[in-house]
């Protein structure tokens, strides 16, 4: 279940008591699996996650990278994800060790804002370096592909 799909839970803005409102939900209903995302990685490691939580990040610029890495490998939690979506640049990471899923994607349409494909290259490299590190790569059906998109998902550890 992805929660706050369109809102960002662990926005500064955000009660900490709301949080753990909503996580003690999560606590109480482990035949659900959560999954969170937020453009605020550097809230995330004061939070301990109930075990049926996946945590990711948006890694949309190269800029959010080293933040994002920094904050997601302090992250207690039992899948730990980068999300580029929207891809917006050619991204490289320097290392993936604490990650457990990669998933891409484009900028979708909307009324804001038209939609942006992610040049191919840039595609291919994230799906190179998730490969050189044994992570699950997950291609998202708003990319524009000709081929087999990559749909793998993490083990939880």
């Amino acid at each position: 279940m992805f929660v706050c799909s369109m809102a960002d839970l662990f926005g500064e803005w955000v009660e900490e008591d709301w949080i753990k409102k909503v996580l003690n939900v999560c606590q109480d209903t482990p035949q659900w699996t959560y999954i969170f995302l937020t453009k605020n990685p550097s809230r995330l490691p004061t939070i301990t996650f109930p075990k049926n939580c996946w945590v990711g990040t948006t890694v949309d610029r190269q800029e959010r990278a080293g933040p994002a890495l920094k904050a997601m490998a302090q992250v207690k939690a039992t899948v730990r994800f980068i999300s580029c979506e929207p891809l917006l640049e050619d991204l490289t990471f320097p290392t993936l060790e604490d990650i457990d899923w990669i998933i891409v994607g484009a900028q979708r349409k909307t009324v804001h804002c038209e939609g942006i494909q992610p040049k191919w290259e840039w595609v291919r490299h994230l799906e190179q370096q998730a490969r050189d590190a044994k992570k699950p790569l997950y291609l998202k059906p708003n990319l524009d592909l000709q081929e087999i998109r990559p749909r793998e998902y993490p083990f939880e550890k």
